[in-house]
């Protein structure tokens, strides 16, 4: 075992950095495992086994571990959204959780439409600066590390990927339910009497998922690039 030379780690550097690779976290383990295989060898034996590691970390083969990684990572974290939501609704949080849900469910039929409507995209909007921030925030944590890995690629932690993923399916479903009817001729479900439960049940969905994700942010924060 061996310590890399600066010119050895900067071919390193040089060879991950220019992977097709946007996931911060597998640009860290695959550099990670290129060096501690590659201190295994004398100088001498360097650049075989710099090419024997190029031709196992492909672009395909990391690509492949690259959308793995953002599977495994966006069910984990719609899991542990939701688990932080469960725990709101536990003694003594319950008491309040229950009184915001109770006083959603009361008085959103007593709005009319247009501000139910008002009442959304002030969510989504206030989702959108939520999101932002937490990007921003891994943003600057990222930079230093991609200018470590000499690449051009937009890097981003796997761990805000997940996170946008998880926002992205409840509004993308209602953004259908609204809009798809109107334009495929039939009627507007704006109109419908129904339009009120499903607006709220996205309100309390959308709401309660933000809470969740907050509160993982903030774990995941401590030791994450997030």
């Amino acid at each position: 075992m061996r310590k890399l030379e600066e010119k050895e780690l900067e071919k390193v550097q040089l060879a991950v950095g220019q992977k097709d690779i946007g996931v911060i976290e597998l640009l860290a383990e695959i550099y990670d495992h290129y060096v501690s295989h590659l201190e295994k060898f004398s100088a001498e034996e360097f650049e075989i086994e710099l090419n024997a590691l190029e031709m196992k970390f492909t672009s395909k083969y990391c690509k492949k571990l690259e959308q793995d990684l953002l599977h495994m990572s966006r069910k984990e974290m719609f899991r542990l959204a939701w688990q932080q939501v469960i725990l709101l609704f536990t003694w003594p949080k319950a008491l309040l959780s229950l009184a915001l849900v109770l006083a959603i469910i009361i008085f959103w039929p007593l709005m009319d439409k247009n501000h139910q409507m008002l009442a959304l995209m002030a969510l989504l909007g206030a989702t959108l600066v939520f999101h932002s921030i937490i990007w921003w925030h891994s943003h600057q944590k990222i930079k230093t590390f991609k200018n470590f890995y000499k690449g051009d690629n937009l890097l981003i932690s796997v761990h805000i990927s997940s996170m946008m993923n998880t926002i992205f399916l409840p509004t993308s479903i209602f953004s259908l339910l609204v809009t798809s009817p109107k334009i495929l001729g039939f009627y507007n479900i704006v109109d419908t009497p129904y339009f009120f439960l499903i607006s709220m049940a996205f309100f309390l969905i959308l709401g309660l998922l933000n809470i969740g994700i907050f509160q993982v942010w903030k774990i995941k924060s401590k030791t994450a690039l997030v």
